[in-house]
């Protein structure tokens, strides 16, 4: 957090806003995939489809400000 916390102040342009979690489905996906494998992976222009669906419904989900 401290190196996220330095990067912050050094830019000025940057903001960070919450996100609910109904429109963060594909951040949750990433996070629960990188705990059941624990191998290096990586993806060049399109996810694997249970990414992409997230992606899709992230993407499409109304913002509430």
């Amino acid at each position: 957090m401290d190196g996220v916390r330095c990067l912050l102040v050094r830019s000025a342009s940057t903001a960070v806003r919450h996100v609910p979690r109904q429109a963060n489905k594909a951040a949750h996906r990433i996070a629960r995939f990188s705990l059941r494998d624990q191998s290096l992976s990586f993806w060049l222009d399109v996810g694997p489809l249970w990414l992409m669906d997230a992606v899709y419904d992230d993407w499409h989900e109304p913002t509430v400000v």
